[in-house]
């Protein structure tokens, strides 16, 4: 197995048959994969590739890709897809679409499972923020995916997701993508 490389892959629907197990030998960390989309879009690979991912070790998390559609059912569907495991890492994908997802999204997770999603976002939200902040986004750890990597082993070229959880003074938020071995740590602290 490859020396870890400190990163996690962003994978959907649309990167086909990833070799998971390939991409743990070659020093990936672990896997974001799409879930959910608006209120009843399910990624068909999802399920399939939470089981590989756990089967090659690696660790997991999942996104919810928003849409202008409500925010509260658009976060049910997606915690009825994923569940409330406190070792999969939540995320919400935040781009530009009609009107762009709900707040109440990230705070009915947070109600749900106690704890705030991650936000994917560029320069979307920067747009819409402006230099204002926002409190619930203060509480968010934010994942920055600067372009198109490839990940060696897998089908296609895969996103190579770099969390950068050092904004808003977050890092304690990504314990769960670097590698712990001592049990006593919890993925999500």
């Amino acid at each position: 197995m490859s020396k870890p490389l400190n990163v996690v892959i962003d994978i959907s629907h649309h990167d086909g048959n990833v070799n998971l197990a390939k991409a743990k030998e070659d020093g990936i960390l672990g896997v974001i994969q799409k879930a959910t989309q608006g209120q009843t879009f399910k990624d068909p690979t999802y399920q399939r590739n939470r089981q590989k991912a756990k089967d090659a070790g690696l660790l997991w998390g999942a996104y919810h890709f928003g849409t202008g559609s409500d925010g509260l059912k658009q976060a049910q569907h997606c915690l009825d897809t994923v569940g409330n495991n406190p070792r999969t890492l939540l995320a919400l994908d935040f781009e530009p679409n009609p009107t762009g997802p709900s707040m109440d999204l990230v705070t009915h997770i947070n109600g749900e499972t106690g704890r705030f999603p991650g936000f994917y976002s560029g320069h979307y939200i920067k747009q819409l923020l402006g230099t204002s902040t926002d409190p619930i986004l203060a509480e968010c750890w934010f994942w920055l995916a600067p372009g198109r990597g490839i990940a060696s082993g897998a089908s296609g070229r895969l996103a190579i997701a770099t969390c950068c959880c050092s904004l808003m003074g977050r890092t304690n938020r990504l314990v769960a993508l670097s590698s712990r071995p001592d049990s006593s740590s919890s993925a999500l602290t």
